[in-house]
């Protein structure tokens, strides 16, 4: 193992997802960098998640304030390592996607200088080939424009911040339930690079997509611009979906 590599922390916030938490931790026990602790943050489970975790190894805390950043922020808190990985429970990952991360965290090569931040995409984990071949385009596509524009569209389900740097931000907002994760990626700005890599691929389910797929596109559309463009709070929030 390489010892210029950093031990990693990986959040994992969950609301009932006994149907993915199992899928999401095989994958990170597949992973070909295995120097990271994994918490999985139990926020109000009713199911099993909780249990599905424990039993494959991760470390379980509660957060009884429901609501996504709530559940980040207390998970970041817990972490222990200097390197914050966050995804989310209905994730699988590329087999490399934690060596990659790590890697960009590596002090001795000059490329690195002053990155605080990295983010990646997400390819849905459709069945159908094709789908994941279109999404894989776009979603590069979409990202690596708005980097060149500036316009950092860090993803909550596939990035990592120095620990040290998240702490001197505002961390959060947990007044929002959509677009945590993009403010936040604004506010890292301030202190450093916040680099986009499309190597780092991460698998949503398209769940979301699956039941209503064009309130969840206008969901995220709006609070695209309002937050990138407008320099505004969205208001939108999905229901509960599992």
């Amino acid at each position: 193992m390489d010892t210029n590599l950093p031990r990693l922390s990986v959040v994992i916030p969950a609301y009932n997802e006994e149907g993915y938490i199992g899928a999401c931790l095989d994958s990170l026990a597949q992973q070909t960098y295995q120097n990271f602790e994994v918490i999985v943050v139990d926020n109000n489970c009713t199911d099993k998640t909780a249990e599905i975790a424990t039993s494959k190894g991760a470390t379980v805390i509660k957060e009884s304030q429901k609501g996504i950043a709530f559940a980040r922020k207390t998970g970041f808190a817990k972490a222990k390592n200097d390197i914050i990985v966050s995804t989310d429970s209905d994730c699988t990952f590329a087999p490399n996607w934690l060596e990659k991360i790590a890697t960009h965290f590596d002090n001795t090569k000059s490329e690195n200088e002053n990155i605080v931040a990295v983010y990646g995409i997400g390819i849905l984990n459709s069945p159908s080939e094709f789908q994941k071949k279109i999404a894989a385009f776009g979603g590069k596509a979409f990202l690596w424009i708005n980097d060149v524009i500036n316009k950092k569209n860090v993803c909550g389900f596939n990035f990592a911040v120095k620990k040290s740097i998240y702490e001197l931000s505002p961390k959060f907002d947990t007044t929002l339930a959509l677009s945590e994760d993009v403010i936040l990626g604004l506010e890292l700005m301030k202190f450093g690079k916040v680099v986009l890599d499309t190597d780092l691929i991460v698998y949503p389910s398209p769940r979301r997509f699956e039941k209503d797929s064009l309130k969840a596109l206008w969901t995220y559309t709006k609070a695209y611009f309002k937050v990138l463009w407008l320099k505004q709070r969205p208001k939108s929030e999905f229901e509960d979906i599992r």
